[in-house]
């Protein structure tokens, strides 16, 4: 993040404004995965003014936007953020900025996931999926993505299937810890829809902790979410209630982190249980 600030000085020093709005929203898009919600909304009010300042629209103008999105997707602001990032695929697309596609579809893929839009998460993640087969996108990250969506699906053969090229693509990708990540969410939800129970606890337990250690904040309290869904709905007795603390300590971490639209999603999911 440190690299993204000093860039951020030194193009504000020569006077590029487009490349000093670039650099900060990519530092802005790494504190929202921090958690620190609150600080990027006060940094984007300011990143504002530099955009409104330019004429047209270029990487930085664009940055800020995917950043924008970003942060409301984060907040739990799920369908404003759906709407932004499908109102800009075509734009993208017709650009061919690859790194903001890669993006605004995963945004897409995880909203879609998170909501429980199948049908949306498949069709956006088979897009992902051709583009990375053809070496544009991780490999792992599209393998992960379809894997989770097969397991939520039922679809156990497929599921298994994209989760074992995806844990071989994940040791030699250039993305780390975000596709490691994907990998450890992919094994939940496979050991989830093969019902073997004991060991899903054990890899969202694990999942959770390891998120937490590579400093994504938010990423590990949306893990920890679904951690407590999966044990409220196919737990036994004791372990609902497990499920419904562990909701209950997300929601109050989502509080925290302002993320005020998530922390309502909890409640509304959490009423019928």
């Amino acid at each position: 993040m440190q690299e993204f600030q000093t860039a951020a000085i030194i193009a504000h020093q020569v006077g590029d404004r487009d490349g000093e709005l670039f650099y900060r929203s990519n530092h802005a898009f790494w504190l929202v995965v921090q958690g620190q919600l609150e600080e990027v909304e006060q940094d984007l009010l300011k990143l504002k003014e530099i955009k409104d300042s330019l004429s047209g629209e270029g990487a930085g103008a664009l940055n800020y936007d995917q950043v924008n999105n970003f942060l409301m997707m984060a907040r739990g602001d799920f369908a404003q953020a759906l709407d932004c990032s499908q109102s800009r695929l075509d734009e993208i697309r017709q650009i061919g900025d690859l790194q903001r596609l890669e993006t605004t579809l995963e945004i897409i893929i995880l909203i879609a996931i998170i909501t429980g839009d199948l049908t949306l998460g498949k069709q956006t993640a088979e897009e992902y999926f051709h583009l990375a087969t053809n070496n544009f996108f991780s490999a792992a990250g599209a393998n992960n993505q379809l894997s989770i969506i097969y397991s939520r699906q039922g679809d156990i053969a497929r599921a298994r299937e994209h989760y074992i090229i995806a844990a071989q693509e994940t040791k030699t990708s250039m993305r780390g810890n975000v596709d490691r990540m994907w990998n450890g969410w992919a094994e939940c939800e496979l050991l989830l829809a093969e019902m073997k129970m004991l060991d899903t606890w054990e890899a969202f337990k694990y999942l959770h902790t390891e998120v937490l250690n590579y400093q994504f904040t938010w990423h590990a309290n949306m893990i920890k979410t679904q951690w407590g869904f999966a044990l409220s709905q196919f737990g036994d007795q004791q372990e609902k209630e497990e499920g419904r603390r562990i909701l209950e300590e997300a929601s109050q971490t989502f509080r925290q982190m302002n993320a005020t639209g998530y922390v309502e999603f909890i409640r509304e999911r959490m009423l019928p249980i």
